[in-house]
């Protein structure tokens, strides 16, 4: 696996860089979720910002305990390499913004599957560095911040991941990206102070991004 330290050392510090989460940003999650729970007879209530706690059984009204759901996720992940389908826009727009702009991506994903991955944002149109993390990304974000002196973007769907971007010394401008309607509304009520833009359309963080480096 590629360190963030040596990804540093590829990347021209002078030139923009867009730091981007790829489940519920770049790729669906919750529509593939949802399918994944019919399945096993649970359902997803977007009554907050969370899976824990919003997940139940459809004949119990019982909920999933968060141990349960973070296996589910892992058994979906291991299913979802092969099909994943990307938001609106997202390829399109991500490979226009690497004529401008250095991309890193930054997932919270096993890796085992990160090649798997890899391979199906490929079939998908794009290719980009890709990086795997485990709880807060800040730190990792604080790595590729280090040196760099154009402006730097970060793109999450977690309100938690944004708000470490945030408290860094050097944060990058945040871009709080969630493509579920449900959860970005939900998300709206009570939006991250400090983020640049909320939204689940990428023809606006295109907007945004290329106005803001021009």
């Amino acid at each position: 696996m590629m360190t963030p330290s040596e990804l540093q050392e590829q990347i021209d510090p002078e030139r923009p860089l867009i730091i981007c989460d790829v489940d519920e940003v770049i790729l669906h999650f919750i529509r593939h979720f949802e399918v994944f729970l019919a399945r096993h007879d649970y359902a997803l209530k977007a009554s907050s910002y969370s899976l824990n706690g919003n997940i139940y059984h459809r004949k119990t009204g019982s909920n999933l305990s968060n141990n349960s759901i973070k296996n589910m996720i892992n058994n979906l992940f291991i299913e979802l390499s092969h099909y994943q389908e990307a938001v609106e826009n997202s390829i399109s727009i991500l490979s226009s913004l690497q004529k401008k702009c250095n991309l890193l991506l930054l997932t919270n994903f096993p890796e085992h599957l990160a090649d798997q991955r890899r391979e199906r944002l490929a079939q998908l149109g794009l290719v980009a560095p890709l990086l795997t993390n485990q709880g807060s990304k800040g730190p990792k974000i604080a790595q590729l911040m280090e040196h760099q002196k154009a402006p730097a973007f970060f793109l999450d769907d977690s309100a938690s991941h944004i708000s470490s971007a945030l408290d860094l010394s050097l944060a990058p401008i945040c871009l709080h990206f969630i493509a579920d309607a449900r959860f970005a509304s939900i998300a709206s009520r009570s939006p991250v102070t400090g983020t640049a833009l909320l939204c689940r359309d990428w023809l606006l963080v295109q907007h945004y991004i290329e106005g803001y480096i021009s």
